[in-house]
């Protein structure tokens, strides 16, 4: 081609360097008078030139990637170099439109649009839309219309935030139309909206929040089964994650059921369904690395006796961990924490000081003799005919003298000011001088066998040996499960305020030390271990993971161990999507290691995702869905849903009763839950009960009250009467439920009888709301059943819950006059 110039106007040459512009065959040229050139090449362009043109002189936007200007050139030269531009980048343009139309077919509209894919489109779409946008007239004379209609139709979103937004609603639509008759049969009903929506999109991350009774199942089968049918992946290429044996076999057979539905289905294989502990015993075992489970694993009594032996010979190796032991397993403070207080004498105090000067005197071996009076207890040291009590009166707290040898010096030591009111051990000795303090005791008796086997079977006999055992077991399945260091493990204990966290955290990492140990003697690992050394291996590379498609169910409750290996498993991976299932509402498994803020803060966990609610529910009634629903999101940390149930009731089918049997004068739970039984089955003699309670123990009660009142109790039993807790009614459903331990008891609901404050340091954080877990308690009741839920609620020791239900404009039934005349005074207020 001829070389085109434009110079600069007669005003441009006082204004701009610029000594003249040329057009060659690959590239516009800027050259200067000082004598420096700048090339603009061709492949830079991402869409026409642009002449804005004025009275002296014109300006021409070359339209490169930084749109440059060439400004202060003359008219008529300008024109036909920006004439001359166009028509020469026109191909490159063309090929760009085409690139781009090849680009967005294969990541927008032959597929979901994924997040790992918007940097590319946005470099390849972005720039060239803009500068259509902004320079229509000149890219319709240049381009014929076929290869613009793409941009015509995306002209409004300017952002890739919302070109992506665009792209995936059509995408969506477009697949809900093709594939309407695939997603009509794959399952036993055809597949709601959301729960198709949930089925195609397929983005890099993609969160599935499923309420009660949705159909979160029927997904997860539904899109392993579109994902193969669609050739997206083949079904080897798949991991589904269930979170216990039940759950995957259940998860299997529905794949199973459904795959002659596939358009071809001559030997589609299954994918991999399993549990956390099934994926990291498989990891394992590709690996040639040992899988023998110990003795513990499906045994915590075992773990329990080994536990109390390490103790015993870690006391008898160093006396020191015994007195550790003995000053930290109560929390010390002024007031009476706990209801009673062992001792190794055997005695059971009122407040922690009485704690300490009972084990101080016995382990002084001390004779003395305990007697409860009416403000406090004394201590009568009966062979140095000393009488001594702890006084907290005015919170003042210190050991006072009621009886000595020389009487005069009661009032010396009542009115010593020289006490350390915190200092037990301190106060005691400047009373008995020979008294020796717990250094002096170590020193003395580290090597004194008898010594110490002897206040090992007073700290055995008395209970004290029990406490630590039970205190410091789940302290050590919580560390297991979190993956804690020591470093974290004291950091978690300083964070709670927990007092003497240094001691707790020695004691607890010399446990840890020594089951890994008695792990390692075994030749064995338990489940934490599992998962943990599957971590190990796909962290080292030593298996590189094949899958292409991981589903993970009930994610609301998997621990942040478990999760660990699940990003592993995708960091490793080759463009491994995730899909999360799960309902924070019926997060309960926190005691266990399950983090709910997995859930709630799932864009903080992985960045960019789609959210999918699943919102419909076939299992139960409007009624039962405001109630729960809006008992649970009182709590703001709940993502907020809005449940369409397909079965409408006009009346309230959520009751509250009392606990009052009219006939019989008294009030009983059990004898209220039999009556309630027996009314349901003469209305609907073949309808399915569940009784829910907070703990096991108190069903095992009305089990054996039912069995005795009636006479085919075993039939029913077996058939059509379940009791379940609220933990393991999950998953499961009956026609009706009745849910007890509505009071205000330490084993009442919401239960008061909280972790140890170790072990809650331990586990996930927990959000600020009170009562959060206990919420998703009742809603997860609440919503086993199908058509009524029953509430028996204790008159006298009223639960929270039960005040709450009564004062929070729920719309209930209640049956209890007590209860309404509650209500109605709680409403005129």
């Amino acid at each position: 081609m001829s070389v085109i110039t434009a110079y600069p106007s007669s005003i441009g040459n006082f204004f701009t360097y610029l000594k003249y512009a040329q057009l060659n065959d690959n590239a516009v040229v800027a050259y200067f008078k000082l004598g420096a050139s700048k090339s603009y090449h061709f492949s830079t362009f991402v869409g026409f030139p642009q002449i804005q043109q004025s009275y002296l002189h014109s300006t021409i936007y070359l339209g490169d990637y930084n749109n440059t200007q060439i400004r202060f050139l003359k008219s008529t030269q300008a024109k036909a170099f920006s004439e001359a531009l166009a028509k020469n980048i026109q191909p490159i343009i063309l090929a760009k439109l085409k690139a781009i139309q090849i680009t967005l077919k294969k990541l927008a509209f032959d597929e979901f649009l994924r997040d790992s894919s918007l940097n590319i489109l946005a470099e390849q779409l972005l720039p060239l839309l803009n500068n259509y946008r902004n320079n229509q007239d000149v890219w319709h004379k240049n381009i014929y219309s076929e290869s613009i209609d793409v941009f015509k139709k995306l002209l409004n979103f300017n952002t890739i935030e919302k070109l992506s937004a665009a792209l995936r609603h059509n995408y969506e639509q477009a697949t809900l139309q093709a594939r309407k008759q695939f997603y009509d049969v794959i399952e036993s009903n055809p597949l709601t909206i959301e729960q198709r929506l949930a089925v195609i999109r397929d983005n890099d991350k993609n969160l599935i929040l499923a309420a009660a009774g949705t159909g979160k199942t029927s997904v997860m089968v539904a899109k392993a089964l579109d994902l193969i049918d669609r050739k997206t992946t083949s079904a080897d290429k798949i991991l589904i994650l269930a979170y216990n044996k039940a759950a995957a076999s259940e998860l299997t057979a529905r794949f199973n059921k459904n795959t002659h539905k596939l358009a071809n289905n001559n030997s589609p294989l299954t994918p991999h369904i399993m549990t956390f502990h099934g994926l990291a015993r498989f990891i394992l075992t590709q690996c040639n690395l040992p899988t023998a489970l110990s003795i513990f694993a499906d045994d915590a009594n075992k773990q329990t006796s080994w536990l109390t032996l390490w103790f015993n010979q870690a006391i008898n190796q160093n006396i020191k961990l015994f007195y550790q032991l003995l000053s930290t397993l109560y929390v010390p403070d002024n007031t009476s924490s706990a209801s009673i207080y062992l001792t190794l004498s055997g005695d059971k105090m009122r407040t922690y000081q009485e704690f300490l000067i009972s084990n101080l005197l016995f382990i002084n071996e001390i004779d003395f003799k305990y007697e409860l009076l009416q403000q406090h207890g004394s201590f009568h040291l009966t062979s140095e005919n000393i009488k001594v009590a702890f006084d907290n009166n005015k919170g003042l707290g210190r050991i006072i003298v009621l009886d000595y040898p020389n009487k005069k010096m009661i009032n010396r030591f009542n009115q010593n000011k020289g006490f350390d009111q915190k200092n037990i051990e301190q106060q005691l000795k400047i009373i008995i001088p020979h008294l020796k303090n717990t250094d002096e005791l170590v020193n003395q008796y580290q090597q004194n066998s008898r010594y110490k086997n002897t206040l090992i079977k007073h700290f055995t006999d008395c209970g004290l040996m029990k406490l630590a055992v039970d205190r410091y077991q789940p302290c050590l399945q919580a560390q297991r499960t979190e993956r804690l260091s020591p470093r974290e493990i004291k950091t978690r204990f300083v964070h709670a305020n927990i007092i003497n966290s240094e001691i707790h955290t020695d004691i607890l990492v010399k446990i840890t030390k020594a089951y890994s140990e008695e792990l390692h003697q075994q030749k064995a690992i338990d489940f934490d271990d599992m998962i943990n050394n599957a971590y190990d291996v796909v962290t080292q590379k030593m298996l590189m993971p094949q899958w292409s498609h991981i589903l993970v169910d009930e994610f609301q409750d998997i621990s942040n161990a478990r999760y660990q290996l699940l990003d592993a498993l995708i960091t490793q991976g080759n463009q491994v999507k995730l899909t999360a299932v799960g309902d924070d509402w019926q997060s309960i498994y926190r005691f266990s290691g399950g983090d709910l803020t997995l859930t709630t803060q799932f864009e903080k966990l992985v960045g960019r995702y789609s959210l999918s609610k699943l919102q419909k529910t076939f299992r139960y009634n409007n009624s039962i869905a405001e109630v729960a629903g809006q008992f649970v999101m009182k709590n703001p940390e709940q993502y907020k849903k809005h449940i369409v149930t397909h079965e409408q009731v006009s009346q309230p089918q959520v009751f509250l009763h009392d606990d009052y049997i009219e006939h019989h004068n008294k009030k009983s739970y059990y004898d209220k839950a039999l009556n309630l039984i027996k009314n349901i089955l003469k209305r609907s003699p073949q309808a399915s009960i569940a009784v829910i309670a907070r703990y096991r123990f108190q069903l095992t009660s009305l089990r054996e009250k039912f069995k005795q009142q009636s006479s085919n109790s075993h039939s029913f039993l077996e058939s059509q009467i379940f009791f379940w807790t609220y933990h393991s009614a999950k998953g499961l459903e009956a026609d009706y439920v009745i849910l007890l331990s509505f009071d205000n008891s330490d084993f009442g609901f919401p239960a008061k009888n909280k972790n140890d404050v170790l072990v809650e340091a331990l586990l996930p954080s927990a959000d600020d709301f009170p009562n959060s877990e206990e919420r998703r308690l009742l809603y997860v009741g609440l919503t086993r059943a199908k058509y009524q839920a029953h509430i028996i609620a204790s008159q006298e020791n009223t639960s929270e819950f039960n005040n709450e239900l009564l004062s929070g404009n729920y719309n209930i039934q209640v049956t209890s006059t007590y209860f309404n005349e509650q209500r109605s005074s709680i409403e005129l207020m």
